[in-house]
């Protein structure tokens, strides 16, 4: 189970090299703990898996003897190749080793980065976290699962809500279940709902293909994969591993890892510029980013990075640059606590007499470098808005989640802008290509009456009202 809440923490950060005042922000993100599967349900999967293996064998598509060759998994997660962020997910749980409880926790590498239960559960499997907007990337599709290693479907589960906040009793989640060619199974849980592949039970997968995109169904309470495995059947504790070395792992003496990945991974997940800090809305409602690229001299920046693992003595720079490759602003952030998921934000006022053009921000961190354009250009007159509004084509309208867009002239530089009745803005993306025809999903404004402006670089050129 995983629910990230926030929790903000003193930063420190070097001096800045301008003297322009700084406002700044942020936090560490955690997570409760909860049980994943509750003891009945373990029981119904265990029969449901055991039947099936035995249906698939009796039928020639499983082996009655299964080989003794040692597996190499790849890892179950990959982003969807239609967005780029630099990593995606966080490690919330490892398996917890140790039989007590509550709050005694040992992890394969002898930490406390797991949990258990009042009642005796100890987490049996692994817990990855879209991270940094879990649940705008559930939406989305942003992550996949796919499959550690090859194998045969031999269950699935499927049609179960995927939007879970809190633990619920009872709650089934979507989930697909591989058995490899030692006999061994995958259980990846909480998918989202009408995600899962379209094979069927019995059918083989390869190693990497899609199995589904990452979801909060079941006893869940924010997106995330719950990755366990066994070695043969029965599938209970006796023949529970985990896939992960260490010195603290009683359940297997080599990892199942074709690489084992460190036990943390200090990463920047995500940076991106904002007109405004992040808003994290209560679960199921998508975080409202406020993420954007276009600025105009005098607007303020809100320059913020999303980090996994962020550890303790470990130290970020960060530079924004002018077109021209000058260095704007520059600053060090060094860390004094370690956090699973961590944001940090600091604002900056672009002058008013500073050079349009594409500035660009970037962070290094743990030997890894992550750049995000901006584009700044010079404010325009309020008389540019409502050219060729009359030729603005919006549909359907009202709209309850995927809004078309058309207009007839090409938009070099495609921005769309949405603002709420007050007049504050409450959407914003820009495209990366040319184009006249556009969509955007919607689904987490709530019902009303907007203005979508469609503009050409930060220049409004049309616009038009619609309903959600």
């Amino acid at each position: 189970m995983h629910k990230l809440i926030f929790a903000f923490s003193l930063l420190y950060a070097a001096s800045i090299s301008n003297a322009q005042s700084v406002n700044f922000g942020g936090g560490e993100y955690r997570s409760p703990k909860s049980q994943c599967i509750s003891a009945e349900q373990y029981v119904k999967i265990n029969e449901h898996l055991t039947k099936s293996m035995g249906e698939l064998q009796e039928k020639g598509v499983l082996p009655q003897t299964f080989s003794t060759e040692a597996l190499a998994f790849d890892f179950p997660l990959k982003q969807n190749p239609a967005y780029n962020y630099n990593s995606y997910f966080g490690i919330s749980n490892y398996f917890d080793h140790n039989t007590a409880f509550p709050n005694v926790i040992t992890d394969y590498n002898c930490g406390t980065r797991s949990y258990d239960t009042q009642n005796g559960y100890n987490h049996q499997g692994i817990d990855y976290f879209l991270w940094p907007f879990d649940n705008l990337m559930m939406n989305r599709e942003q992550v996949h699962i796919i499959a550690a290693e090859a194998g045969t479907i031999l269950a699935k589960s499927d049609g179960n809500a995927d939007q879970s906040c809190a633990f619920c009793t009872g709650c089934n989640w979507n989930a697909v279940f591989v058995v490899h060619a030692d006999g061994s199974v995958a259980w990846y849980g909480h998918m989202k709902t009408n995600s899962l592949t379209t094979k069927a039970v019995g059918q083989t997968v390869a190693k990497g293909e899609y199995l589904g995109a990452v979801g909060s169904s079941g006893n869940s309470s924010g997106p995330h994969l719950h990755f366990e495995v066994y070695k043969a059947q029965p599938f209970n504790n006796s023949n529970l591993i985990d896939p992960y070395d260490g010195a603290c792992n009683t359940r297997n003496t080599e990892s199942w890892w074709a690489t084992q990945r460190p036990y943390f991974q200090p990463t920047v997940n995500h940076i991106q510029t904002q007109s405004a800090p992040t808003v994290f809305n209560t679960c199921p409602n998508p975080e409202t980013t406020n993420e954007s690229n276009q600025f105009v001299t005098g607007q303020t920046v809100y320059f913020t990075a999303y980090y996994a693992d962020q550890t303790t003595g470990t130290t970020a720079t960060y530079t924004v640059t002018r077109p021209d490759n000058s260095v704007f602003q520059t600053w060090n952030q060094t860390f004094n606590n370690t956090f699973s998921a961590s944001w940090w934000w600091w604002s900056f006022t672009i002058p008013t007499n500073a050079p349009a053009g594409t500035w660009n921000f970037q962070v290094q961190y743990n030997n890894q470098t992550v750049n995000y354009p901006f584009n700044v250009s010079f404010p325009t007159s309020v008389s540019s808005i409502e050219i060729n509004s009359s030729a603005l084509k919006l549909y359907p309208n009202p709209v309850n989640n995927i809004l078309n867009i058309s207009i007839p002239q090409l938009i070099k530089q495609p921005v769309i802008n949405i603002t709420d009745m007050s007049g504050k803005t409450v959407y914003q993306k820009q495209f990366q290509q040319p184009s006249n025809k556009f969509f955007i999903e919607l689904p987490h404004l709530p019902k009303g009456s907007y203005t979508l402006f469609l503009m050409d670089g930060s220049n409004k050129i049309a616009k038009r009202k619609f309903v959600k």
